[in-house]
């Protein structure tokens, strides 16, 4: 009798005979290699201007520990659909338009990113604490949100959630992930209001905390 190697692994989920979900994941893989390479590149490269200069100001630990634990379970959990698991059961003709959708989602956020902490320069840091000297960044992406890299990181999370139809990571994205990074940026906010005072209060009516305002009161 014939085994069928597909009886527990249906056809339309199997990347073994679709090749354009093969070569997907592997374009994700690499993008997602990318993005952590040169996010960790950057932190080892300013971090040497960084430690030259004292903290002044300093957040809680859970203010730092809490989303980043928020974020690395979510990308766990998310990374787990490389392997179908969790993973939305669609028919595999209507899964290649909600796949590139996440892959573009993903790079979109992936250039949000990269444009904050090229503007952020050596102001950057994972960690959230203010600087002796440290400057308040209201030039490049910063002229319209005061949070592009937070933006950045829910765009990319979307993104791979979408590209691998993870439906833990979507769930995660909007029920743990965006409430954890809006609580550390209430936190940032009021560091960042005690240190440069009314200068961060005009910022803050100029831009939006995540997504651009329609109109800027400084223009």
């Amino acid at each position: 009798m014939e085994y069928n190697f597909y009886k527990f692994y249906p056809i339309e989920r199997s990347f073994f005979i679709m090749p354009w979900l093969l070569v997907l994941k592997i374009v994700l893989i690499a993008l997602i290699a990318l993005r952590f390479h040169f996010t960790i590149t950057a932190n080892r490269k300013f971090n040497q201007i960084r430690r030259q200069r004292p903290i002044i100001l300093k957040a809680g630990f859970w203010a730092n520990f809490f989303p980043e634990l928020i974020s690395q379970l979510t990308i766990f959990l998310t990374s787990l659909s490389f392997f179908e698991i969790g993973a939305l059961g669609i028919t595999a003709k209507w899964q290649f338009i909600p796949r590139l959708s996440g892959i573009l989602i993903f790079i979109i956020g992936w250039g949000i990113e990269f444009q904050a902490i090229k503007t952020l320069k050596y102001n950057y840091s994972p960690d959230l604490h203010i600087r002796k000297g440290q400057e308040l960044i209201r030039e490049g992406i910063y002229r319209f949100t005061r949070h592009p890299y937070y933006l950045g990181t829910i765009f990319c999370q979307i993104g791979m959630a979408l590209a691998l139809l993870s439906y833990p990571g979507i769930s995660l994205t909007f029920a743990a992930l965006i409430p954890a990074l809006s609580y550390r940026i209430r936190v940032e906010e009021k560091l960042l209001s005690r240190y440069f005072q009314t200068e961060y209060k005009i910022f803050q009516d100029c831009t939006g905390r995540l997504l651009p305002r329609l109109s800027n009161s400084h223009q």
